[in-house]
């Protein structure tokens, strides 16, 4: 069992140099607890918990308006320190590397944001927003997942200095004029450069001058969407409304693998290895909503709507049997619902059922001994949910909340 409690908190600094501009600076201290992995084990190591995170964060912004209100613009700069950051790893089991949370004891990352809104006439907004982000671990012992690959024992890389795996740009935007029409897109960069496999002392564990890095390996992906969409509200009658919508979006996406394994036998002449991989796809979503009001106080409704999660490409060794997927395809959900909305005055009451679809689902497999991401079959989940909430007073509310699910395969 694991039993842990950590004390969590905000101060904040607020100052208005003018009724239109505002100036900040904030900090606060989180916290996620620890916990056990839930796949199945392979090795002991999986068995052991991963520890509670904790995190300092540092902001500072701004948020003004101008031009008569027409003109928003927001900016933000943060400094996040991390203790045991809960990242996912490896264990090195009797197949190879299995994977497993762990906790990197020093970490940081560091950005900032911008945002502006223009409504230049009634009725039409446009927005768009920018972010930069980096990070690295300042102190971390991790599974090498090549050597682990190679020799299937487990051996210890120090990532103290190397940059944490996230999208470092991302902007967006969208643009809308009564019906919401607008646009996205995105290009995200991320990568893991370099992991090194080095020749150390067997007595001392320090690495030895002069030697080559037995393997070397690196590892970038480029990640690009773009999409359009649409939603607008049909009034039938002051009764009835139906809300509609769709969404059409592309994305590209590109790994490249770099392994250097000269070292190991420098006699051999084993190459070197660049392995690329690569993978597109289409995908519309849509909306549908119709909603009909009993009376002034409550109204019913039905929903259907789809999603998905992309896809991508899976980097395979150029060695790999015929049939190994190189690449995943999307997972997608269909969402039903119908429900109930009322409230009176101090008590609220909202019900409904949903069905949800889901296909293709992506899974971690293995498949002629390599570990990729796949898809897998068709599940079911269904129920319904109920909140009533209760407000004696303007300062005190009591909500109650209960659910019932059920979800199962119908498919492997």
């Amino acid at each position: 069992a694991i039993n842990t409690g950590r004390l969590t908190g905000k101060i904040s600094l607020n100052y208005k140099p003018t009724s239109d501009v505002l100036l900040y600076a904030s900090y606060s201290r989180g916290f996620k607890s620890g916990g056990y992995d839930g796949a199945i084990a392979f090795n002991a190591s999986q068995l052991e918990p991963y520890r509670p995170e904790t995190i300092n964060a540092y902001e500072v912004g701004a948020k003004t308006t101008l031009f008569d209100h027409r003109l928003v613009l927001n900016g933000a700069a943060y400094y996040f320190d991390y203790r045991n950051e809960q990242v996912l790893s490896v264990v090195c089991a009797a197949t190879g590397p299995v994977g497993k949370f762990a906790n990197a004891p020093k970490s940081q990352i560091h950005g900032a944001e911008l945002e502006a809104i223009w409504q230049p006439v009634e009725g039409l907004r446009i927005s768009q927003s920018a972010s930069y982000k980096t990070g690295e671990f300042k102190d971390f012992l991790d599974v090498d997942v090549t050597a682990c690959q190679l020799t299937h024992e487990t051996v210890l890389i120090d990532r103290a200095g190397q940059p944490i795996k996230f999208p470092k740009w991302s902007y967006g935007g969208d643009v809308s004029y009564d019906w919401l029409v607008g646009a996205y897109d995105t290009k995200e960069d991320s990568g893991i450069n370099p992991q090194r496999l080095l020749a150390v002392d067997p007595v001392t564990g320090v690495p030895v001058d002069g030697v080559k890095d037995l393997v070397t390996s690196t590892f970038d992906s480029t990640y690009k969407e773009y999409a359009g969409f649409a939603n607008a509200t049909y009034h039938v009658s002051p009764r009835f409304d139906l809300t509609f919508g769709g969404r059409w979006s592309h994305n590209s996406q590109s790994a490249v693998q770099f392994l250097d394994e000269t070292g190991l036998a420098p006699l051999l002449n084993i190459p070197i290895v660049t392995t690329n991989a690569a993978s597109s796809e289409s995908v519309f979503t849509y909306s549908a909503a119709p909603r009909f009001t009993l009376n002034d106080n409550s109204n019913i409704y039905a929903r259907i709507a789809s999603g998905y999660r992309p896809g991508g490409p899976n980097v395979v060794p150029i060695n790999a049997p015929p049939g190994t997927p190189t690449s995943y395809k999307a997972d997608r959900l269909t969402n039903y619902e119908v429900g109930y909305k009322g409230h009176w005055g101090t008590v609220s009451l909202d019900l409904a059922a949903f069905w949800l679809d889901w296909k293709d689902i992506q899974l971690l497999g293995l498949i002629n001994g390599i570990y990729l991401n796949v898809n897998g079959g068709t599940a079911v989940s269904r129920g319904f949910e109920g909140s009533f909430a209760f407000r004696p007073t303007e300062h005190l509310t009591l909500t109650a909340n209960a659910a019932y699910t059920d979800a199962y395969l119908t498919q492997d």
